[in-house]
């Protein structure tokens, strides 16, 4: 099923934006003391959470290729991530009671600049955000090319914002950061403030510990999948040249020496899909067996 990638955008930017602050700041406005992010509250009459649920809809949305604007508004409009399904095998939390949020809230982001998005306030995206969850982000994007200057100047203010991205940029690195007092360690205060991500963190022992610093702090929001990480890069044979060639998908050296060999007797001359838009002739795919890396010299 093909939507617009703006609910995967959302989902991504929500993360970052309904966390709890990175950062210290004298100024910033935080979620006020009656609804401060927590995904459960409280409710008087029954003392018991009021989780807020949503109608399973992953029957009707997964897999088609021709969704109906309701379904389409549903995906992109709303925070029912249902349709997702369970693909994992895995349950991810996904309690979204909290939100939206009633009161003003606003989150000052320090982030530089992409050349195709120099504005992140003017994004459409951003609006999108707003509405679901009630919070209003302003992105201080310092001019492309000046990231370095802006963030020295920007940490030597001690006027920060409530999150920073690219916080590794602190002399020194992240760690620094938070022992000198710029960042804030969120140990303590993560369990109440992101309970779903707290949930998923503690779910697995390894999501646990790759998530922590050698000392057992939590200092940041890290990406955390429910896989491990996809084949996204390596040689490309076209299933036309293994069938020319009659042979199989190599994988040691001398297997891979034999099929381009055959490859050039056979007339095939472009047997890989193996484009140049990101200089993947430096990246050590066949070289590496060798010992040779990228742009490695010898003189």
């Amino acid at each position: 099923m093909k939507y617009p990638n703006r609910k995967l955008n959302m989902l991504i930017i929500s993360l970052l934006i309904i966390a709890l602050v990175t950062a210290c700041s004298g100024n910033s406005t935080t979620p006020p003391a009656g609804n401060n992010g927590n995904q459960e509250t409280e409710s008087a009459e029954t003392n018991t959470p009021n989780v807020h649920s949503f109608e399973d809809v992953s029957a009707d949305i997964r897999g088609n290729q021709s969704p109906t604007q309701e379904q389409i508004d549903l995906v992109n409009l709303t925070l029912n991530d249902t349709y997702l399904g369970d693909p994992f095998d895995e349950v991810i939390p996904s309690d979204y009671s909290a939100y939206p949020f009633k009161e003003e809230v606003v989150l000052d982001v320090w982030m530089p600049a992409h050349s195709d998005i120099p504005d992140m306030n003017a994004h459409a995206i951003q609006k999108q955000v707003e509405k679901l969850t009630g919070i209003k982000v302003n992105f201080i994007t310092p001019p492309i090319g000046q990231e370095a200057d802006a963030f020295t100047l920007m940490i030597s203010s001690g006027d920060l914002p409530d999150i920073i991205m690219e916080p590794e940029r602190y002399p020194g690195g992240f760690n620094a950061g938070v022992n000198d007092g710029a960042f804030l360690d969120l140990t303590d205060l993560m369990e109440k403030h992101a309970p779903n991500y707290t949930a998923w963190r503690n779910s697995d022992e390894v999501r646990r510990k790759t998530s922590v610093t050698d000392d057992g702090r939590l200092l940041g929001f890290y990406g955390l999948a429910p896989y491990s990480e996809w084949m996204w890069f390596g040689m490309l044979i076209k299933q036309e040249a293994l069938e020319k060639t009659g042979m199989e998908v190599p994988n040691t050296i001398d297997e891979w020496y034999a099929f381009l060999t055959k490859a050039k007797e056979v007339g095939y001359s472009e047997p890989l899909n193996y484009g140049s838009n990101y200089g993947q002739i430096f990246t050590g795919i066949l070289n590496g067996a060798f010992g040779v890396w990228d742009w490695t010299f010898f003189s």
